[in-house]
């Protein structure tokens, strides 16, 4: 806790020194958010895997599993390209509630995607788009321009809910998940303490994290933070590359977006 406040207190120092290059770097936070839920949804589609290895499409959908997969990879390489962006976020969004409905509370984990799929509809593929270059895209401006201002903030606080799910299913719910884990690989020898008490503190530090981003309090840090744990994680753990995609992603792209009008620090300081 205490270096977690040493250093989310210099990188506040940090980001107003450097306040000209974030300011260059939010053009970028929606193009990323398209192009990694687009990554996403054509992993999904290649693995046959549904937003984790722990769910496949042949076990949610049965004899439909294929025809989905299919569905999935045409979805994320048209979002992907920015054509027909808005109408494949669409799909995406009902996918997700589909499986929502299908699945239940565990789908809470992976909420991310629902706010992804919120933003794309509200703000379209951008710029840098086939639709923007070519004028094919769905244009509703007029029924989704009172809500711009939600779009990242939608964004940010599906990240942390999901964030504070998964550690609550994970870590609180089923911790013998997570112990498992700990003892699997040792990571008693890197922190000596009692396997629970590393379960709880991974809890914890996950449960607040994910808070802070909802609340919208040193999200830039706190996106630097999670991206360098997930890191570590799979690199100890050898975990797939494609499991947390759309958490460096999304992180990234709230970096990059930074503070919005809804953060409880942009709205204070």
């Amino acid at each position: 806790v205490a270096s977690t406040i040493l250093f989310a207190s210099v990188f506040r120092t940090f980001e107003r020194s450097t306040y000209v290059y974030f300011a260059f770097l939010k053009r970028f936070a929606h193009p990323i958010v398209r192009i990694f839920a687009a990554l996403c949804l054509i992993t999904y589609g290649l693995t046959g895997s549904l937003y984790g290895p722990g769910l496949s499409f042949v076990a949610a959908f049965g004899d439909l599993a294929s025809v989905l997969q299919v569905s999935f990879v045409v979805l994320g390489v048209s979002m992907a390209i920015g054509f027909q962006t808005r109408i494949a976020a669409m799909l995406g969004a009902l996918l997700y509630l589909w499986c929502l409905a299908a699945i239940g509370p565990y789908m809470f984990m992976y909420t991310h995607q629902l706010g992804a799929y919120a933003l794309l509809i509200i703000l379209g593929g951008g710029a840098w788009t086939i639709d923007h270059r070519f004028h094919l895209g769905w244009h509703f401006r007029k029924t989704l321009e009172y809500a711009a201002p939600l779009a990242f903030p939608i964004l940010r606080i599906s990240v942390g809910f999901s964030i504070i799910a998964a550690a609550v299913y994970a870590k609180f719910l089923h911790s013998n998940l997570a112990l498992a884990v700990v003892e699997s690989y040792g990571l008693t020898n890197v922190f000596p303490f009692d396997p629970l008490f590393i379960v709880l503190g991974a809890f914890i530090i996950e449960f607040l994290a994910g808070l802070m981003l909802m609340l919208g309090i040193e999200i830039r840090w706190t996106a630097l933070f999670l991206v360098f744990w997930m890191t570590l994680g799979h690199l100890s753990m050898h975990e797939p590359w494609w499991v947390h995609l759309p958490l460096y992603g999304f992180g990234l792209a709230i970096l990059c977006h930074g503070y919005d009008r809804y953060t409880l620090l942009g709205r204070l300081f």
